[in-house]
């Protein structure tokens, strides 16, 4: 049953300008004065333009956008998602409660389980018609595929940085959206114009979903790296990007495979993006001068669309404020302070189709407390992995981020590695070295996990780790699960 009054807040929502409404299943013509188109143009620009550059205003101004942009989100959610409206009748609360990020704790917090614990039909949009949807999927690495919808200019956004081609402002900016504003801000930041990024940048990627964007822009599969590492070389070659974004995993690789081939020569990469993995600085010291170039850390989730982004002084991501409400909480779900360390929680606000509200990305960081030096005002977010992921040994839990701090002691000599269980007891520490490393060193790596963790490793030194189909490395696998 569509609602007249939901039908056209949706199309407010997809930011177009038409002539119909649904209403009871079918269209119904209606006329738009012309004052009011006009009216509507000069607000929807002015929006945009806000929206745009939202990261450059004080706090309280962004505060104010967040909240507005929040409550429509809420009405919607708790009148047309029947999983929301379940669980805001729980803890009783309503959507006008809220009415400042203070408030935002009397929200419950969503999860990747609960989504899948529940039918499409309880926690998708059911004011919405069909064809407003497209659909996608998370890439199942920690475990199975999660398959939602997304609103068609949020899906668009998110899967191709691009409008969508009913939008007003699409045709005089399609070159820039495709080249990536959305996720390349860093550009912007550092003093390049629209135009210039529009008109003179290439981009190119190694993932796993092509995502055709022109010929200012190109796209390499991963498996392609994996079965014909060579042909990547020279198709980045003939093509001479000016950003190449992939995950951390993929981009040494890359580099890897250019060194043994003895084939560096005519690329030139001068910005890479590492996004989808963690990025340890010995990978980022590595890349850079492997390919003298600057490396910049994003943060995305495949459900929520990029979140943050570093910027020239890569003192932690900027959040991307205008789109996502970024808190750190608590085991009790509590927000924390700047400068402690906790469970990230985002509250996506441009998703209407399946909301995402106060999601759990299980992932670990903080938000680091001062202004950076830059002049964006954005918050800054840093990662410190995953709080789902853990290996169980002798009945005890250890968490990734107790592992990660162990490796991280070593930038200077661990390229790429990963933990193994490879008995009830025990693991191994296998590792990829940035340069010939000696049996003293060896012996440090394994003193230190027992000093700090209570278990000596067996040390392995490697050649080579195995990533999977979208080019990360599993940094903790159990191989004892597979006998």
């Amino acid at each position: 049953m569509y609602d007249r009054n939901d039908s056209y807040r949706y199309l407010q929502i997809e930011g177009r300008i038409t002539l119909s409404v649904q209403a009871d299943s079918f269209f119904k013509r209606t006329v738009v004065p012309m004052h009011v188109l006009f009216f509507h143009l000069i607000l929807s620009n002015a929006r945009r333009a806000l929206w745009r550059n939202i990261h450059r205003l004080p706090t309280s101004l962004v505060k104010r956008w967040q909240m507005r942009e929040l409550r429509p989100l809420l009405r919607q959610s708790y009148r047309h998602v029947r999983l929301y409206k379940k669980l805001l009748d729980e803890r009783n609360v309503r959507p006008e409660e809220v009415r400042s990020h203070a408030d935002m704790r009397k929200l419950p917090v969503t999860s990747k389980k609960l989504f899948r614990q529940s039918s499409p039909g309880e926690y998708i949009n059911g004011s919405f018609p069909r064809w407003s949807y497209e659909w996608t999927e998370t890439s199942g690495s920690t475990g199975e595929p999660f398959k939602f919808p997304l609103n068609r200019s949020f899906y668009f956004f998110k899967k191709y940085y691009c409008g969508t081609p009913t939008c007003s402002w699409y045709n005089d900016r399609k070159r820039l959206f495709d080249a990536g504003f959305y996720g390349r801000r860093f550009l912007l930041w550092r003093g390049w114009s629209s135009r210039e990024l529009a008109n003179n940048f290439k981009f190119a990627d190694i993932r796993t979903v092509s995502r055709p964007r022109g010929k200012h822009f190109l796209h390499i599969p991963v498996s392609d790296l994996r079965e014909n590492p060579l042909l990547v070389v020279k198709k980045l070659r003939e093509f001479q990007p000016d950003v190449l974004s992939g995950r951390a995993t993929t981009m040494v690789e890359l580099h890897r495979i250019i060194k043994k081939a003895g084939s560096q020569e005519g690329l030139r990469v001068p910005f890479i993006t590492s996004v989808g993995e963690m990025l340890t600085e010995t990978q980022r010291r590595y890349l850079e001068n492997g390919f003298n170039c600057e490396v910049y850390e994003q943060y995305g989730v495949e459900e929520l669309g990029d979140v943050a982004v570093e910027c020239r002084y890569h003192r932690g991501m900027h959040i991307y404020e205008e789109s996502n409400i970024v808190e750190i909480v608590d085991e009790n779900n509590d927000p924390l302070p700047p400068g402690s360390r906790g469970l990230v929680v985002v509250t996506n606000l441009c998703n209407y189709s399946v909301p995402f509200i106060r999601y759990d990305t299980g992932d670990n960081g903080e938000i680091l407390p001062g202004r950076c030096p830059c002049g964006v005002s954005a918050r800054r977010l840093k990662l410190y992995g995953r709080m789902g992921a853990y290996l169980e040994l002798a009945g005890r839990h250890y968490q990734f981020p107790e592992f990660a701090a162990v490796v991280n002691n070593f930038n200077s000599i661990v390229l790429r590695s990963q933990i193994a269980k490879v008995s009830d007891t025990s693991i191994e520490f296998r590792f990829i070295p940035l340069r010939p490393v000696s049996s003293e060193e060896t012996d440090e790596i394994t003193s230190s996990f027992a000093k700090s963790l209570g278990i000596a490793p067996r040390v392995k030194i490697v050649e080579d780790l195995p990533f999977n189909e979208s080019g990360k490395t599993q940094f903790l696998v159990d191989e004892t699960s597979h006998r």
